[in-house]
């Protein structure tokens, strides 16, 4: 019987130090961004995954049932187009490079684009009529949803709603 006792426990103390090795040669690939000597996280500067950023329930609350994400790409400015097929209804999120909004601060409109300030949405801009410019971190932003011709103004709203979700999250 110790034999047995003896053979148990030399097995779970080998499962424990790999356990331990485990830990740690995997730790620091889970840890998030490397830090900087005072402990501050590394920003992250490669592209954004525009389709990660506004959760499916919020889509389909705006759009009703829609078809899977559409992601693109070009260079390190990506986007995300979610579109109910029925009724064509849409909404697209274009998230730019980090440093295209210094500071957090949007950079100065194109005269040509008539961008106008959106009243009750801190720092963001209406440009072309129908999308909504906006910094999240230190990235220039855009966020449309055209769901009724008639309805401009909900359209509006619920893109800066969509808008200062995603500011959060980045």
């Amino acid at each position: 019987m110790p034999t047995i006792v003896y053979h148990v426990r030399l097995a779970a103390s080998r499962v424990v130090i790999l356990a331990a090795l485990l830990t740690v040669l995997t730790g620091t690939a889970c840890s998030g961004p490397v830090g900087d000597a005072s402990g501050n996280a590394a920003p992250d500067t490669g592209p954004v995954d525009a389709c990660a950023q506004i959760p499916a329930g919020d889509v389909a609350g705006v759009l009703g049932p829609n078809s899977p994400p559409q992601p693109t790409a070009e260079g390190d400015v990506t986007s995300c187009t979610w579109e109910n097929p029925d009724t064509s209804q849409s909404i697209t999120l274009e998230i730019r490079p980090a440093g295209t909004a210094p500071g957090g601060k949007l950079p100065d409109p194109d005269p040509a684009q008539s961008a106008q300030p959106l009243p009750n949405a801190d720092d963001m801009l209406l440009v072309g009529g129908d999308q909504v410019e906006f910094a999240a971190g230190d990235r220039l932003c855009f966020l449309q949803v055209l769901t009724d011709e008639a309805q401009k103004d909900k359209d509006r709203d619920t893109a800066v709603r969509l808008a200062q979700a995603v500011r959060d999250r980045l």
